[in-house]
Formats: C-alpha cells, structure tokens, sequence
C-alpha cells in the first residue's frame, strides 16, 4: 500500500504442468507445487485491499526482448508458428538484447508479462534500469527478486 501498488499480474501457462518436461525427479516435484491455489488465494487478498489481480497469458514472455519491444504473440497450438525474436538467454538468468544490453532473465520476462497486460507504466525507458540490477530481498530465508522504482 505504501508504495501505491494497484495492479497485480500473474503470469499463466494453461499447460504448465500437464506438458512440461524438466526430467523425472524434477516434474515430480514441481508438479506438486499448487500454483491455482496460490493464484486463488493472492486473488482473494487483492479483492480485500482494493487491488486489481490478473492473470495473463504468458506464452513467448521469456523468449522475447523487452529492451527491444518485440512482438508478444499467443500461442496457438492449432495452428503453431516460428517467430524470430531480437534478443536471447546467453547463460542461466541472463538475457541480452539486440543492442547488448545484458539485463536480468527472469526480471526481463515478467516485465513482459506486464507489457501483454496492457497496463501503463510496463515500458522499456520506465523499467530498464531495474531489469540489469534487481533488487534482492530476503524473506524468511528464501530469496525472492523485485524491480527497484
């Protein structure tokens, strides 16, 4: 509230967890872990502060460049299609653009979640400074990534 949060996004995957590949031991566990619950449950605390919660289609997020404002199509599996985009991941949690700007993986992606939201304020000369340095914060041992204003 104090930082004037309004909208929450939340990137979505329809098959997420039917289709995915990520070798045996590691679909097991992450199979298990109850994202439509969570999603459910961080809905129902955005209704109670006055927030917005959406959920947003996220196909091609992590392949396209934000830096560069590439396309962000949706996937249709019906009728599948190759697309060519700017930039790429060079390494574990990199990505870097067309320009070689190296900003954060997964900092870049959600950005980009935003961006397919329509909302303002998800524009590259807004957000780029805090995809290359995310702020780190700890809570409760675990270590989680936000953007910096």
């Amino acid at each position: 509230m104090e930082n004037q949060v309004t909208n929450i996004v939340v990137g979505v995957n329809p098959g997420m967890k039917k289709e995915i590949n990520l070798g045996k031991k590691t679909n097991q566990k992450f199979v298990q872990i109850p994202h439509h619950s969570f999603r459910m449950k961080l809905d129902a605390m955005c209704e109670r502060y006055g927030w917005n919660y959406i959920d947003q289609e996220e196909s091609y997020t992590s392949k396209a460049s934000f830096i560069d404002s590439d396309e962000l199509p949706v996937f249709n599996a019906d009728n599948p299609t190759e697309y060519q985009f700017s930039g790429k991941r060079i390494k574990r949690g990199l990505y870097k653009s067309k320009h070689g700007f190296i900003v954060n993986a997964d900092c870049q992606a959600a950005a980009n979640i935003g961006r397919k939201s329509n909302l303002n304020g998800f524009t590259p000369d807004r957000v780029a400074a805090s995809l290359a340095m995310p702020l780190r914060v700890k809570f409760d041992g675990v270590y989680a990534v936000k953007f910096t204003p």
